[in-house]
């Protein structure tokens, strides 16, 4: 009995490290930043973070394609119902800047048209 529980313990001790590695990774995430925001598509086409609070005003935010494809992303004001930023195109590996314009206490839609049904997308909130 004590070789069975024994070889078990060890059994599932191999599992979950094996799911450590192997197994889903967790992107996403909240974060918040002042005037300039890094943010990074990663491999599974998820925005990290997708939670994102900024200082309102002219901010700088940065985009880095970790992805293996070309997105396209737009960050859409819901208040004025148009785009206010977009990025036409993001190389794989590629980084790319933009200075935008954010009103406080607004949030914004971040996402890429293509991928956001899918879940390519993004909450971007503006502070004080």
């Amino acid at each position: 009995m004590e070789k069975i529980l024994a070889i078990l313990v060890i059994l599932v001790a191999v599992g979950l490290v094996g799911l450590s590695i192997f197994g889903p990774k967790n992107y996403g995430g909240t974060a918040t930043f002042d005037k300039e925001a890094t943010i990074k598509i990663d491999p599974g086409r998820k925005f990290d973070p997708d939670r994102i609070t900024m200082s309102s005003g002219r901010v700088k935010i940065t985009i880095t394609n970790n992805n293996n494809i070309l997105h396209q992303i737009v960050i859409y004001d819901n208040v004025e119902q148009r785009i206010i930023a977009q990025w036409d195109s993001i190389k794989a590996g590629a980084t790319e800047t933009q200075w935008v314009e954010l009103v406080r206490g607004r949030r914004y839609e971040m996402y890429d048209p293509t991928w956001k049904d899918k879940g390519m997308k993004a909450v971007l909130i503006a502070g004080s």
